[in-house]
């Protein structure tokens, strides 16, 4: 009944030479004011094009929008972000993140909920090839071995409204950046600096 083929071996790696500052990163999102907002940031390595999700975590306790914003932005501040991602069902954070001047603007994906079916294949289909997992994110990788599909309804997920973090990931996969053209070389700051 799991939803997810999870091969911990495969899907889960660190990210090799990772730098904050010249790898792309991307802030993922699922929003919500009654329960936990998941938080993902994705980066790719720019030798291989694989994107690691190097920070998985819920944002609990804050109710107020633009607090709930605020905190997302502090929390991305230290990477270089190059696209976010959002649900766009929670209308008030897209409107409160446009009336902060975040940027670079969200994104959402499109027909969301009429193309679940496509999102989480999608997300299968990259686990271990076009993304990895860091090991620390182990809330996002929990959710990937515990999501069962409902006994009850056809084609439902069991508690669906529960796995932001997989939400988060699979608007991560729908809208993430191509691959860049340019090869990108990176170093430690010792060569760069030599």
């Amino acid at each position: 009944e799991q939803v997810y083929y999870f091969d911990y071996d495969a899907m889960v790696g660190k990210p090799t030479d990772y730098n904050k500052l010249s790898w792309r990163h991307v802030e993922s999102v699922d929003p919500a004011l009654k329960s936990a907002l998941g938080y993902t940031v994705w980066a790719e390595d720019p030798k291989t094009g694989v994107w690691y999700c190097v920070r998985a975590e819920y944002i609990t306790g804050i109710l107020v929008p633009e607090q709930i914003v605020a905190e997302v932005a502090k929390r991305s501040e230290s990477y270089n972000i190059v696209r976010r991602i959002c649900d766009p069902h929670e209308s008030w954070y897209l409107g409160q993140a446009n009336h902060m001047k975040i940027k670079p603007i969200y994104i959402c994906p499109y027909n969301k909920n009429t193309r679940k079916g496509e999102l989480i294949k999608n997300l299968q289909a990259a686990l271990g090839n076009q993304i990895k997992i860091d090991p620390k994110c182990t809330d996002l990788i929990k959710e990937l071995e515990e999501c069962r599909w409902s006994e009850s309804a056809d084609g439902k997920i069991a508690n669906s409204s529960k796995y932001h973090l997989l939400d988060s990931a699979q608007y991560f996969i729908d809208l993430r950046p191509k691959k860049q053209e340019t090869e990108v070389t990176t170093s430690n700051w010792e060569s760069k600096l030599y």
